[in-house]
């Protein structure tokens, strides 16, 4: 059985919950007709999970302990997403490179953690 967008999100999260470097939550975007505003952080586009990675900045920035934004987009292996929609998040993955931030599409558990492993100043867990 293949799993759902949702099953795999919810296992990347649990696991990566066990990184005490690590911090994501679930980022619903949408838009409140009622309200007439979007909301979801990044608006259209915005990745499912958004959090952060601590990092240790190198001895002559100090060493100071910071976090960086973190933003995983998860995608059902195979699964279509509507092109404006896809393009919407890659762009969204971009800005958050750009700006110095950790993000990328995952569609399991490895994928996720190869995204915040690939982080440069990512730190092991420690033991």
């Amino acid at each position: 059985m293949t799993e759902s967008e949702s099953d795999i999100k919810q296992a990347a999260r649990l696991h990566l919950a066990s990184n005490p470097n690590v911090l994501l939550w679930l980022n619903p975007i949408g838009y409140d007709k009622r309200a007439h505003q979007h909301y979801g952080i990044g608006g259209p586009g915005g990745s499912d999970t958004v959090g952060s990675v601590s990092i240790i900045i190198t001895p002559a920035m100090v060493g100071r302990k910071i976090a960086v934004l973190l933003a995983i987009e998860f995608k059902k292996p195979g699964a279509w997403t509507e092109p404006k929609r896809l393009k919407a998040q890659q762009n969204y993955i971009r800005v958050v490179r750009e700006a110095g931030g950790i993000a990328g599409f995952a569609s399991s558990v490895a994928e996720a953690e190869s995204i915040i492993n690939a982080s440069p100043g990512h730190q092991p867990e420690p033991a």
